[in-house]
């Protein structure tokens, strides 16, 4: 969250764990660390500034003294030469070099940094050292000292004494530049990192001075043999450099990994997202401070707020915290929760307010939630921060073992006590074991570039495009089943069935490239052919089995047949036949694919049935048998919802044909919510009014005893919707039990902690299960309207990290859909509930008929009433 430099993050647990260890009294948003040679300094997890000393820090404000603090903008990369100058020319030379030509490439790679340095621009850091290394490179190369076993360095002592120097500072300036970069780095780091690059500038003018004293000749070099780095359409150079190692001339480790540079964007990311959350909640708190709102504007700026929040957790989900500690760890998935609470609760009071209910102090619950939306997102800004401060000491750790390696080779055992110095003694060894990657021939490689597909840091697909993805159901040597799972789910929020069926014959006749062997020809039928068609048939059977849709893939349906019958009948009988019973058996199915089968191990309870089944009355039935008819609607509508109404709010849609299931259960539920309130309401006497909340109270328990949580919800929304909370004559004669229950029912369904009572009680609860279905409309609303359909910066790419969200919410319906509830109908009660539900159609002003009852009364009048009920009148 983009937060004031003076502004404090109250009760922030991050502190509160930094101070655990330290009795020092510290300024607001201040920390302590100590640095790489056990110095303790100070830290501000606000503005990122660092001390040594707390007189430095103004204790009211939390800034430093001499602060000029302004929130740093995330910077664009500018047009620039590489690490060398001049153009390449036609024959693909690079132009004639010379040593001072060499000599100015290094001055002006060092002079960048320095540039930067000043600026405090640490993004920049690591892509400046590395020009620094290449320039160096080049120099090494073009006058054949690249490797210590050079006949030019054997044969003059003296110069491979400066190239040894310049060799070592430059490890130095590498390890400084990585250390400087990360945040929270000890204020001496940056001047490091500025001393370490000068002590090459030196190093280097030494070498060159002694290189030209000895005549050697600096040599034309080739343009694929200059340039080790890959350098984009503008001339920049990559920050994936290697600098060629000491023995031998072999590449050395990768100096810069592009781990940390993934970091540094997630912080720039971070800012900029924060900047539009703020924005978006202060625009939604001076529209509420005005008093007089209207619903549809409210409803707009909580959407715009929920959509800027989901961008920023979108970004958070990039945040690795792999190697974190584990309160670091805790501390970053307790913000992330706390912001999804938070958000939880103001899309239920804002819908409160949208709906015109009448609820006491809603402007005030508006405004205490969006400051709380406010606060869990500055919470969750600060926790990423220390994620990623301490991937970046990890990574600096790996670094050093790199280089003590490098220098073990050279025998140089001075250099590597400096490392230590530099890291510490007692720094926590990090074993790393990678099995050499096994050769894979170019004619195995996969079909797309790669700029058709991203991952995310744990190796998950965040985006790609339809060929891309369809590729990736189909690879012929890694089978993802979580992504195939995610795709089929939800792949028809971003393109059609035939579409994707068309994708998949073109994979199952694949190609083989042009100019195979004969032998080569055989290993790419075994290795990728093969396995490629038979992922093909896997997906087509499974879209059968599970994902078909009858009536709208009717059309789908004839073009697998047609193609089952044809193409893979001729290549692969066996696969070709298993389809084409599968699709008999879906269009002779007709909606009956596949029942579900009840659990005759034990019998139905018998209904409780009531005397007189020809005129039922509502006080006469049974809590537990109305309970139980419900529960039989209500699970039958739920077990019918298919994948499809969730994806793409279709249940908000005007033509709502393809939600059709949602629709009916939220239809359903407002009835009962309506039936509730009126049938209460319809009593004019306050003893049978009494006798009627009772008696929903008593339902909505053996609701929860059923576990079905959606009729339990619906009830509670009745019972505590204005016109019945208010009947304050009315609750004041229902006695304790009854008023205990009502309690403990509406904890359990409390919005607060993300309807964290309920969802442990859901999880723990043994099936069948009728789950409150608003909670996961909620949940799928908060990731359509807070997650892009592309991927961000990429247009091209569709956002399956979106995908897999809203598939994570399906996959736990669709658990709750595979247990029948073995229950006995009864046709005269559910009758009874039908004809009950359509009479409460939501007509009647309900508000008035409450007042009606009991009207308003002033003070005196309330004692006057009091006073008569007691006799005393």
């Amino acid at each position: 969250m983009q937060q004031k430099p003076g502004e404090t993050i109250s009760g922030s647990s991050f502190l509160r764990k930094l101070r655990k260890t330290d009795d020092e009294k510290l300024p607001p948003n201040w920390g302590k660390k100590v640095s790489p040679e056990g110095k303790g300094y100070y830290f501000n997890i606000v503005t990122d500034e660092t001390t040594w000393n707390l007189n430095e820090v103004d204790w009211e404000t939390g800034l430093l003294v001499n602060s000029h603090f302004v929130h740093p903008v995330p910077c664009t990369k500018n047009r620039r030469p590489s690490g060398f100058v001049g153009p390449i020319d036609l024959e693909g030379s690079l132009p004639q070099l010379s040593w001072a030509r060499l000599t100015a490439n290094i001055v002006l790679a060092i002079h960048r940094l320095n540039h930067f340095s000043k600026r405090n621009i640490k993004e920049h850091f690591i892509e400046q050292a590395s020009e620094i290394v290449e320039a160096v490179r080049i120099m090494f190369v073009s006058s054949r000292t690249e490797s210590m076993d050079s006949p030019i360095l054997n044969a003059h002592p003296m110069l491979r004494a400066h190239h040894h120097h310049v060799f070592n500072s430059l490890c130095h300036l590498v390890l400084s530049a990585q250390y400087a970069s990360i945040i929270w780095c000890s204020p001496d780091a940056v001047n490091k990192m500025e001393q370490y690059a000068n002590e090459v500038l030196l190093a280097t003018r030494h070498f060159i001075t002694a290189a030209q004293d000895i005549g050697v000749v600096i040599r034309c070099l080739e343009a694929e043999t200059a340039r080790t780095v890959d350098s984009d359409n503008e001339g920049h150079t990559a920050h994936h450099v290697r600098f060629p190692g000491v023995v031998g001339g072999d590449p050395g480790p990768d100096y810069f990994p592009d781990q940390h540079d993934m970091h540094t964007d997630l912080l720039t990311e971070l800012l900029t997202y924060s900047g539009s959350v703020t924005r978006s909640i202060n625009q939604l708190i001076k529209y509420l401070v005005m008093g007089d709102f209207k619903p549809v504007t409210l409803v707009a700026f909580a959407r715009q707020t929920i959509m800027h929040i989901g961008q920023l957790m979108t970004v958070t989900d990039d945040v690795e915290a792999e190697n974190a500690y584990d309160q670091t760890l805790r501390d970053f998935k307790y913000s992330k929760q706390a912001v999804y609470n938070s958000i939880s609760a103001l899309v239920g009071i804002t819908r409160r307010a949208a709906e015109n209910v009448p609820t006491e102090n809603i402007l005030e619950q508006l405004l205490e939630c969006a400051m709380q939306v406010e606060q869990s997102a500055k919470e969750l800004i600060v926790a990423s921060k220390f994620v990623i401060h301490e991937k970046g000491i990890c990574e600096n750790r790996s670094l050093a073992m790199c280089l003590e390696e490098e220098m073990d080779a050279t025998g140089n055992s001075k250099q590597k006590e400096k490392l230590k110095k530099f890291f510490g003694d007692d720094t926590p060894s990090i074993v790393v074991t990678k099995n050499p990657p096994e050769e894979k021939a170019w004619y195995l490689e996969y079909e797309y570039v790669p700029s058709d597909i991203v991952f995310n840091m744990e190796g998950r697909v965040k985006g790609g495009t339809l060929v891309a993805l369809v590729e990736r159901l189909t690879l012929h040597d890694l089978l993802d089943s979580t992504f195939i799972a995610t795709f089929l789910l939800t792949y028809r929020s971003f393109t059609t069935t035939e579409e994707l069926f068309e994708l998949l014959f073109e994979r199952f006749d694949i190609q083989a490239p042009p100019g195979l062997t004969t032998e080569q020809l055989e290993i790419w039928t075994e290795k990728k052919l093969v396995p490629i068609r038979l992922r093909v048939f896997n997906i087509m059977k499974s879209w059968l089995e599970s994902y078909y849709l009858d009536s709208e893939d009717d059309f789908s349906l004839e073009m697998l047949r047609d193609f089952a019958q044809t193409k893979m009948q001729e290549i692969m009988s066996f696969a070709s036949n298993q389809l084409i019973k599968l699709i008999d058996k879906r269009m002779a199915a007709e909606g009956n694919f596949r029942k579900m089968v009840l659990n005759m191990n034990r019998e139905a309870p018998p209904p409780i049935l009531p005397r007189n089944m020809r005129k039922l009355r509502f006080l006469e039935i049974d809590p537990m048998e109305i309970a139980r008819q419900f529960t039989i609607l209500d699970s039958t509508m739920y077990n019918r919802i298919r994948p499809v109404e969730c994806l793409n709010k279709a249940w908000s849609q005007k033509d709502a044909s393809i939600a059709i299931n949602i629709k009916a259960m939220i239809e359903v539920s407002n009835q009962v919510t309506n039936w509730v309130t009126e049938t209460v309401l319809l009593e004019k006497e306050v003893r049978k009014r009494v006798a009627v909340i009772k008696h929903f109270i008593s339902i909505g328990e053996k609701c929860r005893n059923l576990n079905n949580f959606n009729t339990l919800t619906a009830i509670l929304a009745g019972l505590n919707s204005a016109p019945i909370h208010r009947l304050k004559r009315t609750w004041e004669l229902i006695n304790a039990r009854s008023i205990g229950a009502f309690d403990g029912l509406k904890r359990l369904m409390n919005s607060t902690k993300n309807f964290g009572e309920y969802r442990e009680e859901l999880h723990s609860a043994n099936p069948p299960c009728v789950p409150f279905l608003g909670l996961y409309l909620t949940d799928l609303t908060f990731v359509e309207d807070g997650n892009p359909d592309h991927v961000p910066n990429h247009p091209h790419l569709i956002n399956i990290a979106k995908r897999a969200k809203c598939a994570e919410v399906i996959r736990e319906i669709q658990q709750y859909q595979n247990s029948p509830y073995n229950l006995t109908m009864v046709p005269e009660i559910q009758a009874f509930i039908q004809q009950a539900l359509q009479k409460a159609n939501g007509d009647r002003d309900l508000y008035a008929m409450s007042l009606h009852l009991e009207p308003k009364e002033c003070e005196d009048e309330k004692i006057a009433r009091l006073l008569h009920e007691s006799g005393f009148l």
